[in-house]
């Protein structure tokens, strides 16, 4: 950001209306009127921080990247479960999911896991991954519970999410505790 600084310039426009006026004692008296105004100040719009910028969302295949890891959405499909007894009015959807290591998170390694992921569907709703896992979901699995990462190393597989019956994915959601979320939009 930069800084103005020093003291504010006044111009001042001196209007001198002198005149020898004699009061009743003979004196003379000089009246002298000044006006003064300020300058404006340049106005400077602060320059965006990184917490302050918006991000767009991101299209299937591209990188998310941080100082520690590298993280992308693939794919959005819909998949289907026979054990999992899903209810009659939802149906599953799967994300193909993938996550390098960059560098140690200040002395631990990166971690995943499918918690921070869902998705958005056409119908304004958030849906998040599932909570379990069963035999028939899409393999490879994305790591499913805090899987570390050794740096260097990535990790892909496929999240299942439950969605309403009839609702499409409009986008992929990744929000990792205490961290910005990211999106990536499904077309």
């Amino acid at each position: 950001m930069k800084r103005v600084g020093g003291v504010a310039v006044l111009a001042a426009g001196v209007v001198l209306l002198a005149g020898c006026v004699r009061d009743s004692g003979g004196a003379s008296t000089t009246t002298v009127t000044k006006t003064a105004e300020p300058i404006p100040e340049e106005s400077l719009a602060p320059e965006p921080s990184a917490s302050s910028t918006t991000t767009v969302p991101w299209s299937l295949g591209e990188y998310a990247q941080n100082d520690y890891q590298k993280t992308r959405a693939i794919a959005v499909e819909q998949a289907s479960s026979e054990y999992s007894q899903l209810a009659a009015d939802q149906q599953w959807w799967k994300v193909e999911i993938e996550t390098c290591a960059l560098a140690d998170l200040q002395g631990e390694t990166v971690t995943t896991g499918w918690s921070p992921w869902g998705l958005q569907g056409d119908d304004g709703g958030s849906y998040p991954a599932s909570n379990m896992t069963w035999s028939d979901f899409p393999k490879p699995q994305y790591p499913f519970g805090s899987d570390p990462i050794p740096v260097g190393q990535c990790r892909k597989g496929w999240v299942m999410v439950a969605m309403n019956q009839g609702v499409s994915a409009s986008a992929v959601t990744y929000s990792p505790d205490g961290a910005t979320g990211t999106t990536w939009t499904v077309e």
